[in-house]
């Protein structure tokens, strides 16, 4: 009995396993397929482009929902990029039924008696939940592009200077970022799953 439940846990395992290995290839071949070099010298990965005037306006959406634990933090690390004065707005989307909304409402009225352009986002119903949200706050967002980061993002402070210029591309109409883990190194679960990333 316990040797029929050991090999159908291991053939599950093995299919899993295969499963995410032909992901992989799959994306492999996409990848190989599509790349293409951009002519001129390779960019400086250490040199975020200067910023001026002549970009276009951005909005940043935080979307939450009961995430008091990092609320604060997502707030005060958006609130710190780098972007041109003026062009930049940052709305909190905020959904929650707990105290999120007292811990996002004292850091948005912070960083707003510093010049910061954000505001606290409430709705009266949740339909959609976050991408109901995230719709919510394109009707009164301003920026020609839109950053979104959940909650749990912590985007380093040049994050628009380096993804903005890719959109002087005519071909490009979204950009996805990489992300890696903060805590990788914490758990066998946290290792399993930046390896998977």
């Amino acid at each position: 009995m316990w040797s029929l439940l050991i090999a159908i846990l291991y053939a599950i395992g093995l299919f899993a396993l295969l499963l995410f290995g032909l992901n992989l290839f799959v994306l492999a071949i996409g990848f190989a397929r599509h790349d293409r070099l951009i002519p001129g010298p390779v960019p400086d990965p250490d040199e975020a482009p200067t910023a001026d005037r002549s970009w276009p306006n951005v909005t940043v959406q935080l979307p939450m929902f009961n995430e008091a634990l990092v609320a604060d933090r997502l707030v005060d690390v958006c609130a710190a990029l780098e972007y041109p004065e003026g062009l930049l707005d940052i709305q909190v989307l905020d959904d929650s039924t707990d105290h999120t909304t007292e811990i996002v409402s004292a850091r948005v009225a912070y960083w707003q008696g510093r010049g910061v352009s954000i505001t606290h986002v409430r709705r009266a119903q949740r339909e959609g939940y976050k991408a109901g949200a995230l719709q919510h706050g394109m009707a009164s967002a301003r920026g020609d592009l839109i950053a979104i980061f959940d909650a749990d993002f912590i985007p380093a402070p040049d994050f628009l200077l380096r993804m903005v210029p890719t959109f002087e591309d005519p071909d490009v109409g979204m950009v996805q970022a990489r992300w890696t883990h903060q805590n990788a190194d914490e758990s066998l679960l946290t290792k399993l799953q930046a390896f998977g990333l």
